[in-house]
């Protein structure tokens, strides 16, 4: 089991937004006091997913801010009003993931 933050981690997002996807049941929490998620789940959402903020970092763009547009960058599955963070499959984006 893993806290908020470590899902926000390893997921490479932040707290809010993996509140957000709770509150979604994107991601769904094995205990909610305190949140708690399995580690496999999380793992498995990350196999799955990647953050704007790891395709940013791995494209070697400003770490903040709306990603430009990419040449081959698919829609976005996740986005939460108020939430800079988006997320899309990461075998959508395996391309720009191995630059």
């Amino acid at each position: 089991m893993v806290t908020t933050a470590i899902a926000a981690e390893l997921i490479q997002s932040d707290i809010a937004v993996v509140g957000q996807l709770a509150r979604e049941e994107i991601l769904v929490p094995a205990s909610t006091r305190p949140r708690m998620f399995r580690r496999a789940d999380v793992d498995a959402f990350a196999a799955e997913f990647v953050a704007a903020a790891e395709l940013r970092r791995a494209m070697r763009l400003q770490p903040k801010g709306k990603l430009p547009h990419i040449p081959g960058l698919p829609e976005c599955v996740f986005e939460f009003a108020g939430q800079r963070n988006r997320f899309y499959r990461r075998s959508e984006c395996a391309h720009l993931l191995d630059r």
